[in-house]
């Protein structure tokens, strides 16, 4: 049977992925590694499923001559074969466990007795599973191995960004059809439900995170979703949606009020719009992530609220659940040394919250180029009046 029949991208870009992966792994002085995250499986073999949460790893041997190995529940052997340019896989049944079997497959590696990482803030490697790894190879020196292969994955390559564009265009649609669908009597269901239909029609997978739509006071519930209450007239609602497109994700936030919005409701949007774009004027390469973080603060500020507690965003990528961002990897926040470099990608949601209120906001998905940045979202940037 045809290994890797829909590889989403080319053997030579999985092969540089994996190669650098080994590179890093040498100047850690590590043997191998045991890689637990999804999407970190998904950069460097191709294979991912929805049913990551049964155990899956693979093993990254730091020599190139020694073959890397995935290890996946049979139920979804048949994912391997479908997206994984890599073939060398070992399996387990229902009945079997999972970490003698990594533990065998680390043998059979040469490793029982080498310095060997793991990615301790894997979100999928649990701690009992991690100390039956222990427990299984007394020999081995277990080492954290963690941001190992995120250290590539936060530059993306032409072909990552082409799939985030992809993305970026899904939700954009799905923006439209959300503020047309809002209407005085409509519920947060309906406005949910064509937001939905458009984006998937789009070409949106499954999110990574849940489409987050609410109206009236409960717009100022963080990360609110629909719950079927009714569009009243002067209420303010809240739409951050994303696209997601071969895994790789891009979002967009706006905001709309049932008739003419309050002052300060308008003010709360300038001030997010002037953050946003004051973020788009400092994204340059070799700028501190906290220096953007400033900035935006400073433009907040400016607008007369109080300075930010949040960051100011963060990477965006490939993306499974619980989470649509890669936040984890870098983020604008402040004090923040590390700089940008060209092909990193931000969503930046630029908001301002009036508790019990509203919460507006403004927000882009942004690439860093060679010069500065440019938006991969295009939706105009207001505050909707419906």
């Amino acid at each position: 049977m045809e290994q890797g029949k829909r590889l989403m991208f080319s053997v030579e870009e999985f092969r540089k992925r994996l190669e650098k992966t080994r590179e890093r792994l040498r100047e850690r002085g590590v043997a191998g590694m045991l890689v637990h995250t999804p999407e970190n499986i998904y950069y460097l073999s191709g294979y991912h499923t929805p049913g990551y949460y049964a155990y899956q790893t693979m093993l990254v041997p730091a020599d190139p001559s020694k073959p890397a190995v995935l290890v996946v529940r049979r139920l979804e052997e048949s994912n391997v074969r479908e997206f994984s340019w890599i073939d060398t896989r070992r399996v387990y049944t229902d009945t079997e466990d999972p970490i003698e079997l990594t533990a065998t497959v680390v043998r059979e590696s040469g490793f029982e007795r080498a310095k060997l990482a793991v990615e301790k803030n894997a979100w999928f490697l649990t701690v009992a599973n991690l100390e039956a790894l222990v427990r299984l190879l007394p020999g081995a020196t277990i080492v954290d191995g963690s941001g190992t292969v995120e250290q590539g994955r936060v530059i993306k390559s032409p072909a990552e960004i082409e799939y985030i564009r992809k993305g970026a265009r899904a939700v954009e649609m799905a923006m439209r059809t959300a503020l047309d669908t809002t209407a005085v009597g409509k519920t947060e269901d309906e406005v949910a439900a064509e937001t939905y239909r458009a984006a998937i029609l789009a070409g949106c997978e499954y999110t990574s995170l849940p489409q987050f739509i609410a109206s009236g006071y409960r717009s100022s519930i963080t990360h609110a979703t629909w719950a079927g209450r009714r569009i009243e007239p002067g209420d303010v609602i809240y739409y951050e949606l994303v696209g997601t497109v071969q895994r790789y994700s891009a979002s967009l936030y706006r905001g709309a009020t049932i008739g003419p919005p309050s002052d300060k409701i308008k003010r709360m949007s300038d001030a997010t719009i002037a953050g946003l774009e004051r973020v788009m004027e400092a994204m340059k390469p070799a700028v501190p992530c906290g220096d953007v973080a400033e900035a935006w603060a400073a433009a907040i500020v400016k607008g007369g609220f109080d300075r930010p507690h949040k960051r100011a965003g963060y990477s965006i990528g490939i993306s499974f659940p619980p989470d649509w961002g890669e936040g984890y990897i870098l983020s604008l926040k402040y004090g923040e040394k590390r700089v940008l470099e060209p092909g990193m990608v931000f969503h930046v949601p630029s908001s301002i919250r009036d508790e019990g209120v509203a919460l507006v906001g403004n927000s882009e998905t942004i690439l860093v180029t060679e010069r500065g940045s440019e938006a991969l979202t295009h939706f105009p940037r207001q505050h909707f009046v419906k």
